[in-house]
């Protein structure tokens, strides 16, 4: 049975040189759905700066930035900023949501996603979320009411753990597969960005030891590109090493390693992704460089 492996790329709309980084890994690499911030600051830049929206998701985000909802968030807002609670670990997310009202989580998940809707002129590919907040029933249940009545797959579950990074979140994979929520089998979160090595062969050797884990069936695979820029570095704890996963994406040993594991490259309607090394990752590389 075939490995297929839904490559996506979150943050989209964050700053625009990471928007730059997507798209370039879209456009000419192996990324095959993009999962977007509504209320980032570059989503403007991030819409025009890709042809097609039909692999675009909303990746719902109340940990960051300022809320699209109008109306009085007050249980998840910072009452100075009227930003988002800075969320720092796994323990803050879980009391951050705790003594969140659902009521506003509501609101503020049902603006966003008329927002994304207002902004492509269609719904999301997908939805998945920043900090794996939809792994906690309180966001869970209002994403698969969405999910039911637009019929949208969404990101499989996971949760935040002190020690071991997102791990299986068994109670909401549940949730959604009685509900019938398409989703995967299942799914990698941040297989690159651990280590500042010049070369992306070392990066690419641990996504191929990690494919022995990986089921038969459906997979995602989330990760976090883009090029690092004076926002990003002071925004994301996650920056120079979007630029390592960009890097490693975009090379030709990535591609000869898809194909020598047989992996198919799909977007969340199974429509497979087929792309030329030669005048696909080569140029993009090349491209790249002269940056």
């Amino acid at each position: 049975m075939t490995k297929e492996i839904i490559l996506t790329a979150d943050d989209f709309g964050w700053t625009k040189k990471v928007n730059d980084g997507i798209v370039l890994a879209y456009n000419h690499g192996p990324i095959t759905e993009i999962s977007m911030i509504v209320n980032a600051p570059e989503v403007e830049h991030a819409l025009n700066s890709i042809e097609s929206k039909n692999n675009i998701g909303l990746h719902l985000n109340i940990t960051k930035f300022k809320p699209i909802s109008k109306h009085n968030l007050n249980s998840l807002v910072n009452k100075k900023s009227r930003e988002f609670k800075k969320i720092k670990n796994p323990q803050e997310l879980y009391r951050y949501l705790t003594t969140a009202r659902k009521s506003e989580i509501d609101e503020e998940i049902y603006s966003q996603f008329d927002l994304f809707k207002k902004l492509t002129g269609r719904n999301p590919s997908h939805i998945s979320s920043h900090h794996g907040i939809h792994g906690d029933p309180k966001v869970l249940d209002t994403v698969i009411e969405i999910a039911r009545k637009y019929k949208i797959p969404v990101r499989l579950p996971v949760w935040m753990s002190e020690t071991n990074g997102f791990v299986s979140n068994y109670a909401a994979e549940v949730m959604m597969r009685r509900n019938k929520i398409k989703t995967t089998d299942k799914i990698f979160i941040n297989i690159f960005n651990d280590d500042l090595r010049e070369s992306p062969t070392p990066l690419i050797d641990e996504f191929t030891k990690s494919i022995e884990n990986m089921p038969h069936g459906l997979v995602e695979i989330g990760c976090h590109v883009g090029f690092m820029d004076k926002e990003l570095l002071f925004s994301s704890s996650l920056n120079w090493q979007r630029t390592k996963d960009l890097i490693a994406l975009i090379d030709i040993s990535f591609t000869k390693m898809l194909i020598a594991n047989k992996l198919k490259l799909v977007d969340w309607k199974s429509k497979e992704k087929k792309y030329s090394p030669e005048r696909g990752i080569f140029y993009a590389k090349v491209n790249y460089m002269r940056r």
